[in-house]
């Protein structure tokens, strides 16, 4: 409450009061009351008194105040709804006790006092109960907020003693980084005399790239002639080179070239050694120093067949074809192999290419008419002995292949006059190959 306010109702009250004092006058039994000028003297005193009590509660007031004045805060909008509740009813108030008084004057000072009294009383009573529970209001208000600022102060407390690692977390990082700080300025001082000092080589590197710079021009002059020389070097390598290269060809070819002079060596040897089981190693190592030597295979081929070894033989007669193919008489050899072994077709396939090649060798032609004779085509194997017998008269083969083809022919012939003709054909054929063999042994 506004002092302002507080004063006003007092003074009300006061008024009210001293209107409603009963007369300090005593009625004396037989004696008439006192005159209305007492009464007015009495009710003077009376305002006298209650102004000097107005003075001590004005003090009490101003203490209360004060009191209060921690608490205005959290009351200010009641007071103000408060005072502007009790202005208009203290206007209303006065208002109708002034009228009262205008009407009833001083005529009324016995009953109007009393009454007023006792209204003033009941008043007083249940504004000081209201002000009273007010100020309980208002001091278990304040007991809640000591009571939170209590517990904000332990909170604060809590969280002061828990930020106080981080605190000395921070003041040791603090310490650390004004250690850096001061290592940190050392070093600045140490890079500002290496800076010093590095100015300095700066200067006389600058010197020396100048002198290397001379150095350079002379350098690159002398580049150019080395470069120069490189070129005329690598020419003579190149030359160098090739001159190696021919001489590792001619060496190659020399060495080459004696291998197979050997190798021709071993195989004239071969070809004159009566023991096939000699010329089969003589041709062997002419092989290992030629290992495409064709002839040296075709004649080992050959050899093997003499031993009866005819798949060794189709094994060499197959590399001499491989390393000549143009060469007729392996495959005529590889025919009679592959007779000797039955496998007639493949021996007719091969002596076909090798008159094919050469249709000059009666050795083809008496070759075939053999495999004709074995496949039971008696009469082209005596057209094939003819023929061969025409290129070479004296072939002692061909002569006793085809007395061979001539009995068999016999055989089968029914007709006795034909079949007398045909042994008569094989009789004398058997007759001039025995005269050229013995004409060969002398």
């Amino acid at each position: 409450m506004k002092p302002r306010h507080t004063l006003a109702v007092l003074m009300l009250i006061g008024c009210l009061s001293i209107i409603g004092q009963p007369s300090k006058t005593v009625s004396m039994k037989g004696q008439p009351k006192s005159t209305s000028t007492q009464v007015v003297n009495n009710q003077q005193e009376t305002i006298l008194k209650l102004q000097a009590e107005n003075k001590e509660m004005q003090k009490q007031l101003e203490k209360m105040e004060k009191d209060i004045e921690f608490y205005r805060g959290d009351v200010r909008a009641k007071e103000v709804s408060i005072n502007d509740n009790q202005s208009h009813w203290l206007t209303l108030l006065s208002i109708v006790i002034g009228s009262i008084v205008s009407i009833l004057g001083i005529g009324l000072g016995v009953i109007a006092p009393i009454i007023l009294n006792r209204i003033n009383s009941k008043r007083l009573e249940e504004r000081f109960s209201e002000m009273k529970a007010d100020l309980e209001n208002q001091v278990n208000v304040a007991a809640e907020q000591a009571e939170a600022a209590t517990n904000q102060a332990n909170n604060a407390k809590d969280a002061f003693d828990k930020i106080q690692p981080q605190v000395k977390s921070v003041m040791e990082q603090v310490a650390a980084a004004s250690k850096q700080v001061e290592d940190a300025t050392i070093q600045a001082r140490k890079a500002e005399e290496s800076s010093n000092l590095m100015q300095q080589q700066v200067k006389s590197v600058a010197e020396q790239v100048a002198a290397v710079t001379e150095q350079t021009k002379v350098a690159k002059e002398q580049a150019e002639q080395a470069k120069q020389a490189v070129v005329e070097i690598e020419d003579l390598k190149k030359h160098v080179t090739a001159i190696e290269e021919n001489i590792n060809k001619d060496k190659e070819a020399a060495e080459k070239a004696a291998k197979e002079a050997k190798a021709s060596q071993l195989f004239t040897q071969a070809l004159s050694e009566k023991v096939p089981l000699k010329a089969i190693e003589l041709f062997t190592k002419a092989i290992e120093l030629k290992p495409d030597y064709a002839d040296a295979f075709h004649y080992r081929g050959f050899e093997k067949d003499t031993l009866n070894d005819m798949e060794g033989a189709i094994k060499d007669y197959n590399k001499a074809i491989e390393f000549n193919p143009d060469n007729p008489e392996p495959y005529n050899n590889r025919a009679c192999s592959l007779l000797a072994i039955g496998n007639l077709m493949e021996a007719l396939g091969d002596v076909n290419i090798a008159i094919e090649k050469d249709n000059t060798d009666h050795y083809f032609y008496d070759t075939r008419a053999q495999i004709y004779m074995e496949m039971g085509k008696d009469d082209k194997a005596l057209k094939d002995f003819n023929y061969a017998l025409s290129l070479n008269a004296n072939y002692v083969d061909a002569l006793e292949n085809r007395a061979k083809c001539y009995r068999k022919l016999a055989e089968a012939e029914k007709d006795a006059e034909k079949k007398a003709e045909l042994i008569s054909k094989a009789e004398a054929d058997e007759q001039k190959a025995e005269a050229l063999k013995k004409e060969d042994k002398r």
